[in-house]
């Protein structure tokens, strides 16, 4: 039987290394104005972060965004806007609730600093999970993990990893052991030029 995948979902991943400076300064950060949108057990900075212009000038003009260009222009990847910005951190124990990004077309999650194999996994909601649940579970594992037919997509965090995924699906991170787990995310819509 010849199988088709049809509506895929893109994922994009890549690596950016982390220069040891942003660790610092998310220290300064973590003094400033907080905002809890999704997050339990750590913080959130205001998802403004992009106009905040010594982070801006230091962090995603003159490294994020060019290296982030670079990657995605291997794939030739449409223009787009950062929308919004924003870091956090979670404390032993911290996990996001399920959620999505609204009025922006794509997330990302960029991981500043982890303990590997310590939880705090990124769960991406498969959207058509409830109307495939009972075929999934019938189906031959081999096929469910080559076309990745499962609830969801948990994807472990590593320093440096880039991903980058539709704005519009649940997501959540899983409860994480380590105290020390940086992320710097935002939204990103496609422009049209």
């Amino acid at each position: 039987m010849n199988i088709i995948p049809f509506f895929p979902q893109l994922l994009f991943h890549c690596t950016i290394p982390v220069p040891e400076n942003l660790i610092e300064y998310c220290s300064i950060l973590a003094k400033g104005k907080k905002d809890n949108r999704s997050v339990y057990n750590g913080w959130e900075t205001p998802n403004n972060l992009h106009k905040n212009e010594d982070f801006s000038n230091k962090f995603l003009k003159n490294y994020f965004l060019p290296k982030i260009n670079e990657e995605l222009s291997t794939i030739n990847f449409p223009n787009w806007d950062l929308r919004g910005c924003w870091v956090t951190k979670l404390e032993k124990n911290g996990y996001h609730v399920s959620h999505v990004h609204a009025n922006c077309h794509f997330a990302f999650a960029w991981y500043l600093n982890v303990t590997e194999y310590a939880g705090g996994e990124l769960s991406i909601r498969n959207p058509n999970e409830y109307n495939t649940e009972f075929i999934l579970k019938k189906m031959d594992s081999k096929i469910n993990d080559e076309y990745n037919l499962y609830p969801a997509l948990n994807i472990a965090p590593k320093k440096g990893l880039l991903v980058i995924f539709p704005a519009y699906l649940y997501h959540s991170v899983l409860p994480s052991l380590a105290e020390n787990r940086i992320t710097m995310s935002g939204n990103i819509s496609i422009i049209d030029n």
